[in-house]
């Protein structure tokens, strides 16, 4: 007799579901309430400079000039939202004024890492060259508790205009992206705080309930308040959800994991329900929040490092969620 319910090592579980769920469900509705910001190419920063400038990365996995990326990590690529203003759909980039599009071939060719924010050419060009984009970015980051194991957080990630930006060997865009946590920023973790409740008689169908913790980091009280209404007001809501194991499965993940660029079937949250039903709705069952006692253990957000010398705004949501299992 094996494991109920576990068919190979690796398969996402309840915890799984919910975690993965909980974010997709945050980051899409997001999303809907223009929490994105469009950078067109005579963009500037929040305080000057070239908002749609990439700098050259410097990444111990790339040749100098293989790697340019924005300020802002996580760009949307997500489309049909319900807002009445969309975000950019990257067409390609602008090298020294020339554009390349992004279905290019030859010396340009180059890919999209849409999580952290960058292009990757196949091969590198002029370490002096000039690269611009258009693209959207979420202004609300959203992230998992899980890898990369060691995590920094960045303040004043907006500020484009600092000179240190289009340095790769110093500021503090010096990280690679995987490192950086970019503010304001929510990290959901599931929790092993669970119980289970037997629906009925004759089978071992039953009530599952898990809390899932939200870390939320901001630089403004105002950016707080506002994450922390707009989590708990789920409050009593019944979400749908998707399968993780089936999309893993079925190969059409939204995002390619080895570079992050776009698979040729995207989906968003609301394809995902519709294609790979979990056919167990999520219900917010309760939710409590605090406010820690500090941010500089790695321990008080969600298992990431943070090595502000400054305050921060930082608040723990606690979601009560439940589901039906069998």
């Amino acid at each position: 007799m094996g494991l109920r319910n576990i068919q190979y090592i690796g398969q996402a579980g309840a915890s799984e579901q919910l975690e993965a769920n909980i974010l997709s469900y945050f980051n899409w509705n997001f999303l809907n309430t223009y929490a994105f910001a469009n950078v067109n190419i005579a963009s500037s920063g929040n305080y000057g400079g070239s908002a749609s400038q990439l700098r050259m990365a410097a990444n111990p996995s790339y040749t100098d000039g293989q790697v340019w990326e924005s300020y802002r990590k996580q760009w949307v690529w997500q489309s049909g939202t319900e807002c009445t203003s969309q975000p950019i759909q990257i067409s390609g980039v602008y090298v020294n004024n020339i554009f390349l599009p992004a279905t290019g071939v030859g010396p340009y060719k180059f890919s999209i890492d849409y999580p952290n924010g960058r292009v990757i050419f196949d091969t590198a060009i002029a370490t002096t060259s000039t690269v611009k984009a258009e693209y959207s970015y979420n202004y609300i980051q959203t992230y998992n508790a899980d890898s990369p194991w060691w995590r920094e957080v960045q303040r004043n990630s907006l500020r484009v205009d600092d000179s240190s930006f289009l340095n790769k060997a110093s500021g503090t865009w010096q990280r690679t992206p995987e490192q950086r946590v970019q503010l304001p920023a929510v990290v959901f973790q599931a929790t092993p705080n669970m119980s289970k409740i037997p629906f009925q008689l004759g089978d071992h169908s039953h009530i599952h309930e898990q809390e899932v913790r939200c870390y939320i980091i901001t630089e403004t009280n105002r950016d707080l308040k506002w994450i922390v209404d707009s989590i708990t007001g789920q409050y009593d809501s019944i979400i749908p959800a998707f399968n993780i194991n089936t999309l893993f499965l079925s190969g059409v993940y939204p995002i390619n994991m080895d570079n992050g660029s776009l698979n040729s079937s995207t989906m968003d949250y609301p394809d995902l329900v519709r294609n790979f039903s979990w056919n167990r709705p999520i219900r917010f069952k309760k939710v409590s929040g605090w406010i820690p006692e500090g941010v500089k253990n790695s321990s008080d957000i969600g298992g990431f490092i943070s090595n502000v010398e400054t305050p921060i705004f930082s608040a723990v949501i606690q979601l009560s969620l439940e589901t039906y299992l069998n």
